[in-house]
């Protein structure tokens, strides 16, 4: 499954996917609302905020664990420096595997984040690191500031 999303308060909604042929897939529909530090999602939103707003998300959780809290969201952009995506293999749900970048529209609207994951069965870590991961970086690219390019396009 392919996703394209962004932040709504402290998680993050699904505004459109495309699911591949496998009958067993994972169980999201546009409109579904996910972790925003557990998911691949989420760690790749908070990735492409700047840093004052990323720190202004993290002060509204209610975390039990703070320590824990930051070096999650530290990991991830560690994982957005060293890989050029956030991964979850099997934080959000145990079962599940996923990458994520985020990216800028332009156009005057919030970041936005494009993952793709499946249960961890059917991808594992290497094939999405490996062979999705070049894939949606290529698809980012062509979506980074599109928005910006849309008024400018001939009717």
């Amino acid at each position: 499954m392919v996703a394209l999303g962004t932040r709504d308060r402290l998680g993050v909604v699904y505004l459109e996917l495309a699911r591949g042929d496998a009958a067993i897939a994972v169980n999201l529909e546009a409109g579904s609302r996910i972790s925003l530090v557990n998911s691949a999602m989420g760690r790749a939103r908070l990735a492409a905020c700047s840093p004052a707003e990323r720190e202004a998300v993290l002060r509204q959780i209610h975390a039990p664990d703070e320590a824990r809290l930051r070096a999650t969201v530290e990991r991830a952009l560690a994982e957005q420096r060293d890989y050029g995506c956030c991964c979850s293999f099997g934080d959000w749900q145990p079962d599940v595997n996923a990458i994520a970048l985020g990216f800028h529209p332009g156009g005057g609207l919030p970041p936005m984040v494009v993952n793709c994951g499946a249960p961890s069965f059917l991808v594992s870590p290497e094939y999405l690191l490996q062979e999705a991961r070049p894939r949606l970086a290529a698809l980012v690219a062509r979506l980074e500031g599109s928005m910006d390019l849309a008024g400018a396009l001939p009717r």
